[in-house]
């Protein structure tokens, strides 16, 4: 696992806050917001996977279909993935319909109607997950599922510890926000006082600890987090913990 570097966001306000119709604390304060990131290398990869298949009865629509679910099986077990990485999340079956066309050939609809349009069979979808924890074993899933004629219908990545990294994501924050309000409260001739209010996330209002309002056309200015993209060529990729607070203590001895 490593450790990268962090950004802090900093407010401080040493002058009292004006009374509102909200009753909130109208101490001095220093308010703090700190972001903290930890790296570690993804170690779970599941592949959700969606074997469809069409005939014309609704019985060899099934039967197809989880032959081709019991084969993809077979082969994955020979790959050495553990069965109980593998689940089954949704089976769905339909009629399929050729919808009728105008006198262009344009479809009418892009929505079948029984009563106008013909038959063509039957579907039967089988929609299954394949937990991956060995990276070497990767490369042959996705080859053995594409070898069967199934289709591969999203790909992410995690962590087994990924609460323990965000934990530590977490910690990291607070550590900064408390190292930086002491250090300002130092600068200006304060102390800290009681802690007033925190909050996981960023953004907030300093006086009420809640997020502002928007008016039409504006928007929060908020954090996001990197998006967990795979890779090319395929393999377990770093995935980035991250964690944001908001922490706003009085502050003894203030300057007027």
């Amino acid at each position: 696992m490593k450790l990268y570097h962090y950004a802090l966001v900093l407010a401080l306000a040493l002058a009292p806050v004006c009374a509102s119709a909200q009753d909130f604390d109208t101490r001095h304060y220093i308010y703090i917001e700190a972001n903290a990131q930890v790296t570690a290398k993804a170690d779970i990869a599941t592949v959700n996977v969606s074997i469809s298949e069409k005939a014309e009865t609704s019985q060899a629509a099934i039967d197809a279909s989880i032959d081709k679910a019991t084969r993809l099986l077979q082969a994955i077990d020979k790959i050495g993935v553990p069965t109980a990485g593998i689940e089954t999340n949704r089976f769905e079956f339909e009629k399929v319909y050729i919808i009728a066309k105008d006198k262009d050939g344009n479809p009418v609809t892009y929505f079948p109607d029984p009563n106008r349009d013909q038959l063509d069979g039957f579907r039967a979808t089988n929609n299954m997950s394949i937990e991956v924890r060995d990276v070497t074993q990767l490369g042959a899933v996705l080859s053995t599922i594409a070898g069967l004629g199934a289709e591969v219908s999203s790909l992410t990545f995690t962590a087994a510890r990924e609460d323990e990294y965000t934990l530590k994501a977490k910690q990291k924050a607070a550590e900064s926000a408390l190292h930086k309000a002491r250090l300002y409260a130092d600068t200006l001739g304060t102390s800290l006082g009681d802690i007033l209010a925190v909050k996981e996330g960023t953004g907030y209002d300093t006086d009420t600890m809640e997020y502002p309002s928007y008016g039409e056309g504006e928007a929060a200015d908020l954090m996001l987090e990197p998006r967990r993209e795979p890779p090319v060529p395929i393999s377990f990729p770093t995935l980035t913990f991250g964690a944001s607070m908001a922490v706003k203590w009085a502050v003894e001895g203030a300057r007027q």
